[in-house]
């Protein structure tokens, strides 16, 4: 049943990314980098991880979930180490230091698709050993958005089946916990 709603996902995933292309090829709106206020996560030690009820975000996704947040509706992507993943998050979590993160943006479905086609601004990337981007590296990008925010409507339906996912997975495990 759970990869039924993640066959769904990935199906909503390439809608949204074929929405996006097909519009930005029509008519869109310019958005610089710079007008968006976009942060560094936050250094959260192991000491302070206390397991909890928010997602815990890094720059590859979802690493845990902690009691603690600093951050609510946002748009993440990589900034240190795994780079080129999008993330969006609805509701309070905890945004680690290995991510840039765009809280409550208005257009975050826009914004999503847009860090997606763009592959997470990885072309700006730097370092070697630990790639990385910086906000200083990106400050002169310029995003491609569509005129409308329909992209909004189909981050909802992704951000929905990912919550049917979860409370799948965690009924899988209290049964299996219970049985086994």
């Amino acid at each position: 049943m759970i990869e039924k709603y993640q066959n769904k996902i990935a199906s909503l995933e390439s809608l949204g990314s074929f929405y996006y292309q097909k519009s930005i090829n029509e008519k869109y709106s310019s958005i610089d980098i710079a007008s968006i206020n976009i942060k560094y996560g936050t250094s959260l030690t192991d000491t302070n991880r206390n397991k909890g009820l928010f997602p815990l975000l890094a720059s590859n996704g979802i690493s845990d979930y902690v009691d603690i947040h600093n951050s609510y509706n946002v748009v993440t992507f990589g900034c240190r180490g795994t780079l080129g993943n999008v993330f969006y998050n609805k509701g309070e979590c905890f945004i680690l230091n290995t991510a840039f993160y765009i809280e409550n943006y208005k257009e975050y479905g826009n914004l999503y698709f847009a860090l997606k086609h763009e592959k997470g601004l990885t072309l700006y990337q730097s370092g070697a050993v630990q790639p990385q981007i910086t906000i200083d590296s990106i400050k002169d990008v310029v995003l491609k958005f569509p005129t409308n925010s329909k992209l909004n409507n189909v981050l909802d339906l992704i951000w929905n089946n990912t919550l049917i996912i979860k409370k799948l997975k965690e009924i899988k495990q209290l049964l299996l916990s219970k049985y086994f």
